[in-house]
């Protein structure tokens, strides 16, 4: 039995989008913080006295990578791999899938975020072991009575409740959430590059996910992948048939 904590965050919209084709979710799993802490804190120390003129507070975000910030992206991917204990997993919805029906399942986008979020968390739990969740904030809907926080911690289906806590912040108060923007922002954006191959990438960003692809040695991020070195690193699409 482990009690873990777990940093969750999201890329792309839930909403039909021709632009967004793939929506993710990414969870983070530590039994420890301090360590991998530590030296996240170092990095953008680092950063923040190269990058003298930010016009907001800096965050690690994967929209953001360019030609300036791009080697302090792969020191954060470097510093990821280089802790195995870490454990990252990824929910990828395909809405241009056949058979993938938002309003089949769920009445709104909020209750196909916590509905996600659910599984994402239960698929990748270990019987026994528990978790508190600290997730990148997410406005619930004035018309919802259901809190992300309160439906997350219920039991699933078969009785089992892995999640005793959740809080929900803004990115920019966890490094770790950041961090998980990052990863699942690889995991999507080779998935865009497999499934378009006309898009002209970045060269910063996919510099970014050729090297997660070395870390993991393999040849794309875009499909079922479960990887147990140097990290645990899995990512299921969902199937909508």
């Amino acid at each position: 039995m482990a009690n873990l904590f777990g940093f969750i965050d999201e890329t792309g919209v839930l909403y039909k989008d021709p632009i967004q084709r793939f929506y993710a979710l990414g969870l983070l799993k530590l039994a420890q913080t301090a360590p991998l802490y530590g030296e996240l804190v170092l990095l953008r120390s680092r950063v923040l006295s190269e990058l003298t003129r930010l016009e907001r507070p800096f965050e690690f975000k994967f929209n953001e990578i360019n030609r300036t910030n791009y080697k302090h992206y792969r020191t954060l991917i470097d510093l990821y791999f280089s802790f195995p204990q870490a454990a990252f997993c990824s929910l990828v919805v395909d809405k241009e899938a056949p058979g993938f029906q938002i309003e089949k399942y769920f009445r709104d986008v909020w209750e196909a975020y916590i509905g996600y979020s659910r599984l994402l968390v239960h698929t990748n739990m270990v019987s026994g072991d528990e978790i508190c969740i600290l997730a990148d904030y997410f406005s619930k809907p004035k018309a919802s009575t259901k809190y992300y926080e309160v439906e997350l911690a219920k039991p699933d289906d078969k009785g089992a409740h892995p999640v005793f806590n959740v809080c929900m912040l803004e990115s920019h108060a966890s490094m770790y959430i950041q961090l998980v923007d990052v990863l699942v922002g690889c995991v999507v954006y080779d998935f865009r590059l497999r499934s378009t191959p006309s898009f002209k990438p970045n060269e910063f960003k996919k510099g970014l996910v050729d090297l997660v692809r070395r870390k993991l040695d393999v040849d794309f991020l875009a499909g079922e992948l479960t990887k147990n070195k140097p990290n645990y690193f899995s990512i299921l699409p969902l199937k909508t048939k």
